[in-house]
């Protein structure tokens, strides 16, 4: 059956174009196709008074959002670009601002990583390829540590190392306005002033390079709501800079953009600690944990409570789910106070959840250890 067409838009109405879309995808969400609905996301204000006075108009979908521009107003907003140039048209951009307390948790990343001091900036100027587009960050997996940084508020003070200047650049590596160098001396602290420029990631490069011994790029970020990350996208690709197609204003004309913001799920040693219910009987030697994907080495361990647990700890690290793909079972036999014996039998057991995620016991810190505690 032929499909109708759909209806014309209602009088008064303007067709918007699309600009940006932007989709979060976090590999821990299986049962929901990946989709990540982890963060808000909030234009900076930069950005809310750019987007208003060139009628762009951003919408937050959950999992990602969107910036389109109503048909009419395209024509001036490439003049707009055009005319500033490569380079000097402002990204515009996007705070994320965390829903979930667990997000680190779950998430491929350092477990150490606080978002007080490190925040989360990707940019349409570095892209990978993969398999459901353009995808924005240093890996073609997802983000990693490296797309992590320290922050900084409006008044940046750093030390020099020895006699030399510092020149701080923004993320197309124009010189900030109006102090892009400043003086460094041996052991004294300067301070660069950042507040007369936008939100964004600022790259300190010094003369000599000896000079400075700092982080070689910092996070200007507000103090308040508490962000998490930014999302930088320029609309006119910056000279020598990114993938054309990460771009959406083309030579001939505006072409919507899709770029995928993809998170990789941690990889967690499983501990199942056994419990008897009693308190009073003792498992047997044949009491195991089988299943596919990890074996499990057994020992003893006292819990907080004083009760005694059998544990189990995998011997291989395994990716967090909502909906594990692991199924592992319990089995074997336990001595009761009068000297029976009975069986143990649990299958499935529990698998790993969201939180707690603990520290590894190695010190690794990409890591992490699940506990999952069995009473039977």
């Amino acid at each position: 059956m032929q499909r109708k067409a759909s209806p014309p838009a209602p009088p008064g109405a303007e067709p918007f174009l699309n600009v940006f879309t932007v989709q979060f995808r976090h590999a821990f969400y299986n049962a929901d196709d990946d989709r990540c609905q982890d963060f808000c996301v909030v234009p900076t204000p930069a950005c809310s008074a750019w987007m208003k006075q060139h009628g762009l108009m951003f919408r937050d979908r959950g999992n990602g959002f969107s910036v389109d521009v109503p048909s009419p107003r395209m024509p001036g907003l490439i003049r707009t670009v055009n005319t500033a140039g490569t380079g000097k048209s402002p990204p515009l951009g996007f705070m994320l601002l965390l829903r979930n307390p667990d997000f680190v948790g779950i998430t491929d990343l350092p477990i150490t990583t606080l978002p007080t001091r490190q925040n989360l900036c990707v940019s349409n100027l570095t892209t990978n390829a993969g398999k459901n587009g353009l995808s924005l960050g240093s890996h073609a997996d997802g983000v990693s540590a490296d797309d992590w940084y320290p922050l900084t508020g409006s008044s940046l003070t750093v030390i020099g190392r020895r006699k030399g200047t510092l020149t701080v650049t923004d993320m197309a590596g124009e010189p900030i306005a109006p102090h892009a160098t400043v003086a460094l001396q041996a052991g004294q602290p300067t301070t660069v002033d950042l507040s007369a420029c936008p939100h964004g990631l600022y790259a300190l490069q010094a003369t000599p390079k000896t000079a400075y011994a700092g982080p070689p790029f910092v996070l200007f970020m507000p103090s308040m709501p508490m962000t998490s990350g930014l999302i930088s996208l320029f609309l006119l690709q910056p000279s020598g800079q990114g993938d054309p197609q990460a771009f959406p204003l083309q030579a001939q004309g505006l072409k919507g953009v899709n770029l995928q913001l993809n998170f990789a799920a941690r990889q967690t040693f499983w501990h199942y600690y056994v419990v008897s219910q009693n308190g009073q009987s003792a498992f047997m030697d044949d009491l195991s944990i089988t299943g596919t994907g990890a074996t499990f080495t057994r020992s003893s361990a006292r819990l907080p409570s004083g009760e005694h647990a059998a544990l189990f700890i995998a011997d291989t690290s395994l990716p967090m789910r909502q909906r594990s793909p692991h199924r592992f079972s319990l089995s074997g036999h336990r001595r009761g106070v009068d000297g029976g014996r009975g069986h143990v039998n649990v299958n499935p057991l529990p698998t790993a959840c969201a939180s707690p995620v603990w520290p590894s016991a190695d010190g690794d810190v990409m890591s992490g250890t699940s506990e999952i505690y069995v009473y039977v």
